[in-house]
């Protein structure tokens, strides 16, 4: 069953959500693939009219149940759910409901790991770097060609720089492209949660709407 909670918003109003038990929430979404044989219009003519009504019965009281069901964006510290914790209903929502955070955990990681880099290489230093590593090599490459003429191991010695330095460039950037920010990820776990829920709620009305029209059609309602 669901269970009224406060939540204070940032304008300090106070806004009535209802949480429910996740096994609760569940067991709901196994209900639904339990019923799709009711539900399927392909077996129309098989719907016994009794287990009809019974699952309409059943979705109403659901759909009542969720309503006022809510995750709450603000309510998610990534550093729990991506350590196996919660402190709230939407953060043990994001838990038990699907393995979502484990598929962003590197990106989670890479994360942490450039708060630590931060510290003692700041991202402004590392673009001079890689603004540095950049000219130093597009030089060295344009002095290797004209070497290749002339002194082909001196020309060698350069490729092994320009590989070193290019190695320390990737690496750079690495750090500074492409990874997600901790905004980025909370949105994103947010954003499958919320769907999840979304996607449950509109089965139920679905299925509900279509055992109403059978049922009628059936002159059992």
């Amino acid at each position: 069953m669901s269970i009224i909670k406060k939540v204070k918003l940032k304008e300090e109003e106070i806004k009535e959500v209802k949480i429910m038990k996740i096994k609760r929430y569940m067991d709901i979404k196994n209900y639904l693939v339990s019923i799709y044989g009711l539900v399927n219009p392909n077996g129309e003519h098989q719907v016994n009219p009794i287990g009809a009504k019974v699952a309409y019965s059943t979705l109403l009281e659901i759909e009542s149940e969720l309503i006022g069901i809510e995750l709450t964006y603000g309510d998610i510290d990534i550093n729990n759910v991506f350590n196996n914790r919660y402190s709230n209903f939407t953060e043990e929502f994001i838990l038990k409901t699907s393995n979502n955070t484990a598929y962003m955990y590197k990106d989670y990681e890479k994360l942490k790991s450039l708060e630590e880099l931060e510290v003692v290489y700041p991202i402004e230093k590392r673009k001079a770097r890689v603004l540095e590593l950049e000219s130093d090599i597009a030089k060295l490459v344009e002095i290797t060609v004209k070497l290749e003429k002339i002194n082909k191991p001196l020309a060698s010695k350069n490729y092994k720089e320009i590989e070193t330095k290019r190695a320390e460039l990737n690496s750079l950037l690495e750090t500074i492209e492409g990874l997600k920010t901790e905004k980025e990820l909370k949105f994103k776990i947010f954003s499958y949660a919320d769907m999840d829920l979304k996607e449950t709620k509109n089965k139920v009305e679905e299925y509900r709407i279509y055992l109403e029209k059978l049922l009628r059609k059936m002159g059992e309602e």
